[in-house]
């Protein structure tokens, strides 16, 4: 692979725009995106990316599964969790009784505590619809969705299932030590 295309890859890996990257790798501005385009169907430079976001994975330990987690606890965050409210109005429950996935969820706190504090929690929807179209519990195409899914209500149930049941599954595999060959074995069955 040349030099430039070498630059594509790297570039390509900064924000994942195959445009920007051939812009930024040189290419003539004019053809850039057919270009970019072109470069991405090459199956040398998507196994040289391929090669390179995995290195990424294995040096920041950031996997498919952690980032499915994390959606997981905005997405099934419980208001109750961390406020208390009545007729006196609403308290946030202190830092010391809030569980890492209760925390995970807030977005921003503000406010100095004497007046009043507001916590403000990442985007639930959002966090489903990303697990929702990440587990296939919603059809890609729009307008297309299984019967169940006409509910929005049974459609946080069946997304909260289907998580549910796959971290049971990844716990279960934690408890027990795989050898990297039994790990690959199972990755490609």
């Amino acid at each position: 692979m040349n030099r430039r295309r070498q630059h594509f890859v790297r570039e390509y890996l900064v924000d994942l725009n195959a445009t920007r990257a051939a812009e930024r790798a040189g290419y003539a501005k004019s053809t850039v995106r057919q270009i970019a385009y072109m470069l991405m169907q090459d199956p040398e430079i998507a196994a040289a990316i391929r090669s390179e976001q995995e290195k990424r994975q294995q040096r920041t330990l950031v996997t498919a599964d952690r980032v499915v987690a994390e959606l997981a606890r905005v997405a099934f965050a419980d208001l109750g969790a961390l406020a208390e409210w009545g007729p006196e109005g609403v308290r946030l429950k202190p830092n010391s009784e809030l569980s890492a996935d209760e925390r995970a969820a807030i977005a921003e706190i503000s406010g100095d505590g004497k007046s009043g504090a507001r916590a403000k929690l990442h985007d639930k929807m959002r966090a489903l619809e990303i697990l929702a179209k990440h587990l296939g519990v919603v059809g890609r195409k729009p307008g297309v969705f299984p019967p169940w899914a006409q509910n929005p209500h049974r459609t946080a149930e069946r997304v909260r299932e289907v998580i549910l049941g796959r971290l049971a599954k990844l716990a279960a595999q934690d408890e027990e030590p795989k050898t990297i060959e039994a790990k690959a074995e199972e990755r490609d069955s």
